[in-house]
């Protein structure tokens, strides 16, 4: 039955790639269970194992054992995040198989879960919200270093009766720790690393008036080398830099009423290149393998990124009732600077993509619940967010004959402005997002739940797209004979030219979107230790938008439909051997009706040319698969746990915009055509798919363990942290990325207190190389080949230290 505690945190494991493993671990478990039925002194064994500690969760926005909510979660707790040395969020995916965390450098993040997808350049809504203390934050700002958090929860499946947003995958959220009104405390924690990672950070609280004004403050510096790539053009490595400060108020007038208000300021700066391997074009740069971790690209991609925070939460309890208010306000900006040149097709030439972005937003939640009720609990609220953003886009755009002689095999420079087309773009949003909502809870006496959750929205939204291009020549490789409306080029006979005039294009568009986002689960309790649960939800997310297309395509590859989807989930959450054996499972199955989805590089004809470009579009598609957590105290001093998901998220034979290049009917990477046959301007090719609609593996696991010894006074440690990621089809059409396994260790003493701790650790300790991904990733319209392929590769092995000192409350 659902309660209510005080928050208390278990150090929760994760371990093994393989079922081997798992019959393992129950065979252990097993064997103390028989042990200790048949034997007196093996009982007093068994009673000296500590039992597992409870975790609790608010996935539900009420203070719930996990064990209770029908809800599948994992739960990564401040004693993990410190165990495991998680320094940035993006960590977080280690410790949660079905996860995965993308982003580079903090731009262009997006997460993804259960094999459900989201990109971060459809204009949609994410299909994993992330939440930071209960308000909604873009992950471009979310991916960056955490410190002084009291939980993260990873809440899987369709949210959004009961938390902000609807997101069909799932949510996260993000919890800093808030002032206590009794106890003076702190800590510090000072990490070093080989790789010239340096992150410092402390945390101070303060009851100003015991049991009614306290305050919290906590500081972050990280200075980071990142994956350490080496720039052979420009001598210069990854660098990055992030600091931060939060501060805490609480108020508590009267025990039942309270306040806690928050402000975060957080400043990143980083430096990064575009691994890359190849033998080169023999102009641009040495032979490099992946393996290497180098660049060639001449400039960077450079982020200035700035995210300052405020929020309130208010609680009032009334008896059997409590009323809660979240609010905020978010002022985020970032400022990017980036080489398109990747490969470095074009030496000394940087064409640089300026986007500059501002996002402000404030949000209001106000709602009233029941407390403790013993046959029925409800929770009732309305929600208000208004977000505007706005943002700016210019980059050149090479044509035929910038580089040189079009039918020249290799460029020729310098760069020939008068084929370059200049782009500005101008992508203004306003939108306001209401709501009201409710979920009501029975209590049967046969200990059976009945839970029922609504939520009625109203989106209304304003964008547009302003794209201003300069007046600009491309080159042919044919005889003006052969070429409608060409002139003469200064290339010879052998080519001709195309005037192309300065133009300016606007987009207005404005939505109204009414939706219902409803859910509804039976959970029966067997007994104090075992339940299981059924449970249904509908979803919802507004349409995308295709932006910056030069040509007069359809409507609904610009403006695109409304995405909903249907989720079924069977679960199960069980204890075992008095608490000593934890085993949550679930399989799920989710059904999309237009899944909002991203294609890259598709040929579309613009007058008498091809071009390629990027389109938002929907389309059917499906999601099903199982996971598993098992969690066990094996000894007294020695825990082990192991996490699985599968899942396989694909379209259902959806007719999508593709890169069909030999025209089969089937994508693929090759060339951009010359002409699209009979195509008219704005024609788009298109192709029907059964790809992934993400670029997660199929499955993934996770193995943890630790155990420590007492040595006189003091306590030392050894844990493991293995992840496994199975070989993945799903990245690109033409590549399949190798299956691969990392290992991190670490080993410390700390006090039994525990106020310090002391620690090394080797993240990816066996130095595991394997390629993620591999992309041409050339934006020039020239047919030459600069010899190298865009690549990504697991970060290499880091060792480090860490010291840590706790007092008072910490």
């Amino acid at each position: 039955m659902f309660y209510e505690t005080t928050p208390t945190r278990l150090v929760k494991g994760h371990l093994l790639r393989s079922a081997a493993a798992l019959s393992l671990t129950m065979l252990a478990t097993a064997a103390v269970a028989q042990t200790s039925s048949t034997s007196a002194g093996a009982s007093t064994e068994l009673a000296e194992i500590p039992v597992l500690e409870e975790i609790v969760v608010t996935a539900t926005r009420r203070f719930e054992s996990l064990q209770n909510v029908s809800v599948a979660v994992t739960a990564v707790t401040n004693k993990e995040i410190q165990d495991l040395n998680i320094l940035k969020f993006d960590d977080v995916a280690a410790v949660a198989p079905g996860l995965t965390l993308t982003g580079k450098s903090g731009f262009g993040a997006a997460a993804q879960l259960r094999g459900v997808g989201y990109d971060s350049n459809s204009s949609a809504s994410p299909s994993v919200d992330t939440y930071f203390n209960e308000l909604p934050l873009d992950a471009n700002y979310a991916f960056n270093s955490i410190y002084d958090v009291q939980q993260i929860e990873v809440l899987k499946g369709p949210q959004g009766t009961l938390r902000g947003r609807p997101s069909p995958g799932g949510a996260i959220t993000l919890t800093s720790k808030r002032p206590s009104y009794t106890q003076f405390g702190g800590y510090g924690a000072v990490t070093a690393s080989d790789r010239s990672q340096t992150n410092t950070e402390g945390a101070f609280n303060a009851p100003l008036i015991e049991d009614k004004l306290a305050v919290r403050v906590a500081g972050l510096y990280n200075d980071n080398a990142g994956t350490e790539l080496y720039d052979v053009n420009n001598g210069r490595d990854d660098h990055a830099y992030t600091k931060s400060y939060r501060a805490s108020l609480g108020f508590q007038p009267i025990y039942e009423l309270n306040f806690v208000l928050t402000h975060q300021y957080l400043k990143k700066v980083s430096n990064t290149y575009t691994q890359v391997e190849g033998p080169g074009a023999g102009y641009n740069g040495p032979a490099i393998a992946g393996t290497d971790y180098k660049a060639v690209e001449e400039g960077a991609f450079g982020l200035n990124q700035v995210a300052k925070i405020t929020s309130l939460n208010a609680t009032w309890d009334l008896g059997g009732n409590r009323l809660t208010y979240v609010g905020g306000y978010e002022n985020l900006a970032f400022s990017t600077r980036n080489d398109l040149d990747s490969r470095n097709a074009v030496v000394n030439y940087v064409p640089i993509q300026a986007v500059d972005s501002i996002n402000k937003q404030v949000t209001h939640e106000l709602r009233v619940e029941s407390v403790g009720g013993t046959f029925i609990d409800y929770t009732a609220g309305l929600w208000y967010q208004h977000t505007y953003t706005g943002t700016l886009v210019a980059q050149p755009n090479e044509l035929g004959g910038a580089f040189g002689n079009p039918s020249a095999p290799s460029p020729s420079g310098p760069v020939n402005s008068n084929y370059v087309l200049g782009f500005t773009g101008s992508l203004p949003t306003n939108a306001v997002n209401k709501a009201i909502f409710a979920n009501t809870i029975f209590h049967f006496s046969t200990g059976t739940d009945l839970s029922l959750g609504v939520r009625y929205l109203k989106n209304d939204s304003e964008r547009s797209q302003t794209l201003n291009l300069s007046s600009a020549l491309v080159a042919l490789p044919f005889p003006c004979a052969f070429v409608p409306g060409g002139v003469a080029s200064p290339y010879g006979p052998g080519a001709c030219d195309i005037p192309i005039p300065a133009s300016t294009f606007s987009l207005p568009q404005s939505a109204s979107d009414k939706a219902w986002v409803y859910g509804a689960s039976v959970t029966q309790h067997f007994n104090d230790d075992v339940m299981a649960y059924l449970s249904f939800g509908h979803s919802f997310r507004p349409a995308g938008t295709t932006v910056a297309i030069q040509a007069p395509v359809s409507s609904d590859l610009i403006f695109g439909r409304n995405e909903t989807s249907n989720s079924f989930e069977l679960g199960t959450k069980s204890e075992w051997f008095d608490k000593r054996l934890r085993f949550n499972a679930a399989v799920f199955y989710q059904k999309f009706s237009g899944y909002i989805g991203r294609f890259y590089s598709v040929p579309y004809q613009r007058g008498s040319t091809v071009q390629s470009g990027d389109f938002t579009y929907n389309g059917d598609a499906t999601v099903k698969g199982f996971e598993f957590e098992l969690d066990a105290a094996l000894t007294k001093h020695w825990t082990a746990g192991l996490a699985f998901t599968a899942a396989k998220g694909t379209y259902d034979n959806a007719r999508v915009p593709c890169r069909d290049t030999n025209n089969d009917g089937i994508a693929d990477s090759g060339p951009t055509p010359g002409s699209l046959g009979a195509g008219t301007d704005g024609t788009v090719l298109f192709c029907n798919s059964n790809a992934a609609i993400s670029q997660q593996p199929r499955w993934s696991s996770t193995l943890q363990s630790e155990y420590s010894l007492p040595i006189a006074s003091v306590e030392g440690y050894v844990r493991g942290l293995y992840s496994y990621k199975k070989r993945n089809e799903n990245v690109r059409p033409d590549f399949v990325a190798p299956g691969y396994g990392l290992l991190n260790l670490y080993l410390g003493v700390r006090g039994k207190d525990p106020a310090w701790d002391v620690g090394v650790w080797a993240k990816n300790a066996l130095d595991k190389q394997s390629i993620l991904d591999r992309s041409p990733n050339d934006p020039f319209a020239s047919t030459f080949d600069p010899g190298y392929n865009v690549v990504s590769y697991t970060d290499r092995r880091e060792i480090g230290a860490t010291l840590r000192y706790a007092f008072g409350g910490g």
